[in-house]
């Protein structure tokens, strides 16, 4: 009769991968024989398993690439539009109206991690935003997105996931001028 080792393994999900992450994740783990609990915090997925000893220790590989943000903006059209104004929120209410116009819905908005949408944001409006979110749409990280980029992803459906998405459209944050400079 075999002896068997039990094995706890951990798995940190990319954050821009929002829920297909954890499900790309959790039918990974669950792929593996002998899988005993499967535990979800956040942005990591902790499971134990019992191996043979004669089998090799392993933790699942993920492949996230088609599932990061900026993946797939890359591979769905995308439009470069020029702004007329400088005030971020009037930027992204052009945004809103051009997605409209063409017939689709907002999903999301995807940014550089060091994105400098933050500083113009509270720069124009004078108001400060949740991270996590923006005009009511989440803001997914990718570090592929340049820090200067705002991107605006939009799909046929209004409950639409970032994988749904079918257009995004791009717009460069300005430059902002710092104080010494005023």
């Amino acid at each position: 009769m075999p002896t068997y080792e039990e094995e706890i393994n951990t798995v940190e999900v990319p954050q821009g991968t929002g829920i297909p992450g954890l499900l790309k994740t959790i039918s990974s783990v669950l792929e593996l024989p002998r899988v005993q609990n499967i535990s979800i915090e956040k942005t990591t997925v902790s499971y134990s398993r019992f191996r043979k000893q004669e089998e090799p220790a392993q933790n699942v590989e993920i492949e996230f690439d088609s599932i990061m943000p900026w993946q797939i903006v890359r591979s769905r059209p995308m439009t470069e539009i020029n702004i007329v104004s400088i005030n971020a929120a009037v930027v992204v209410g052009q945004l809103f109206s051009l997605a409209s116009m063409d017939g689709y819905n907002p999903v999301a908005f995807v940014a550089s991690p060091s994105t400098k949408l933050w500083a113009w944001y509270t720069g124009t409006t004078t108001l400060v935003t949740n991270r996590e979110e923006l005009h009511g749409l989440p803001v997914y990280f990718d570090q592929h997105v340049p820090e200067e980029a705002l991107v605006l992803c939009v799909a046929y459906g209004r409950r639409a996931a970032m994988v749904d998405v079918v257009r995004s459209y791009k717009v460069s944050i300005p430059q902002q001028k710092s104080k010494s400079h005023e």
